[in-house]
């Protein structure tokens, strides 16, 4: 399937993975626009992951969460396999994240069985939890909600309802600093 416009021609790929506190955001928000990288004549790929109650909120109750991880890595597997059609150089993808997307590259760089899906990392934040603020009571509030919500009598049991409980955490999260900071552009 490979584009008439590749001309042949293996581009670098840049992939890019967004930040929002592992609660909100996506690779599809304006602020994350892949256009300018793009007319550099480079591959730009914005790699979108589940979030919050679907992608990263554990619940000590019931276990870990780590759907979103696993997103990333199948993107990036996907990239591999398939980025040549696009025009892009398989042997030379660089991935870059601000906030927690650095931290998501910075856990792909020492996960095992992914560390020949890319070569080269951009970690625009500071990753394995250094920040400003301790995001810690937040957590423990939303992972305490969650499982009470998922619990309760009036479980969700449709996916308006659970997508209605994301969005009351999403809304709960902005109570805190750090919160705040990372649901701003919403």
């Amino acid at each position: 399937m490979a584009l008439a416009l590749t001309n042949g021609r293996k581009r670098p790929v840049m992939v890019f993975f967004h930040g929002g506190a592992y609660i909100s955001g996506g690779g599809d928000l304006d602020a994350y626009s892949p256009v300018g990288l793009a007319e550099r004549d480079l591959v730009v790929i914005n790699v979108t992951y589940r979030l919050g109650l679907f992608g990263y909120m554990s619940i000590p109750e019931i276990g870990p969460a780590n759907h979103g991880f696993y997103d990333q890595s199948a993107a990036l597997r996907w990239i591999q396999d398939s980025v040549a059609d696009l025009g892009g150089d398989s042997n030379n993808i660089t991935l870059f994240g601000e906030s927690v997307g650095a931290n998501s590259i910075f856990c792909l760089m020492i996960a095992e069985g992914t560390q020949n899906l890319f070569h080269r990392p951009i970690l625009q934040s500071a990753p394995l939890g250094v920040r400003l603020m301790d995001r810690e009571p937040m957590i423990q509030r939303l992972s305490k909600l969650a499982y009470k919500r998922l619990t309760s009598s009036q479980a969700p049991r449709t996916s308006e309802g659970v997508l209605s409980l994301q969005t009351e955490l999403t809304i709960a999260a902005k109570s805190y600093p750090s919160g705040a900071m990372a649901l701003d552009h919403l």
